[in-house]
């Protein structure tokens, strides 16, 4: 059976100050961003870039003061990625969120825990906290599980 999620080691931070702040953070090439509400961002980066996500939330915030934070998420959330040609159906049946079909960032409920999903072309990569993880994972070997008894068909 083809492997269809893995969790996936990643960098994420997360920033809160005002709107106009955050709207003029420039986001590092390499690292998605997600705009979770007016005052809150996600940044998402490859492993073990968790100190320069800092540094460059911090530099472009710092002169906001205690009007904004930045925060290492790294061992708070987990990611996984899911990819393969069934990735649309194995999140399908975990979620009623829409996929965007240019890709971006959403957010919702995904096997019934609080989700941030980034979109792509190749992959949908989930974020949920830590300690629903071990849920999460079980939930989608399940569904993967079922994917393959049943060829796909829903």
């Amino acid at each position: 059976m083809p492997e269809l999620w893995e969790v996936t080691a990643a960098a994420k931070a997360r920033a809160f100050g005002p709107p106009d702040a955050i709207d003029a953070l420039t986001v590092p090439s390499g690292v998605k961003a997600g705009r979770v509400a007016g005052d809150e961002v996600l940044w998402i980066g490859a492993a073990g870039s968790s100190d320069a996500l800092l540094e460059s939330l911090r530099s472009q915030l710092g002169a906001l003061g205690n009007l904004a934070a930045v925060v290492d998420h790294s061992d708070g959330y987990a990611l996984f990625t899911l990819s393969g040609e069934q990735r649309g159906e194995l999140f399908a049946r975990l979620s009623s969120i829409r996929i965007p079909a240019g890709g971006g960032f959403v957010q919702g409920s995904f096997a019934g825990v609080p989700a941030r999903i980034f979109c792509s072309a190749d992959r949908i990569e989930v974020v949920v906290t830590s300690d629903v993880a071990w849920f999460v994972g079980g939930r989608l070997e399940h569904v993967e599980h079922s994917l393959a008894s049943t060829g796909g068909a829903a």
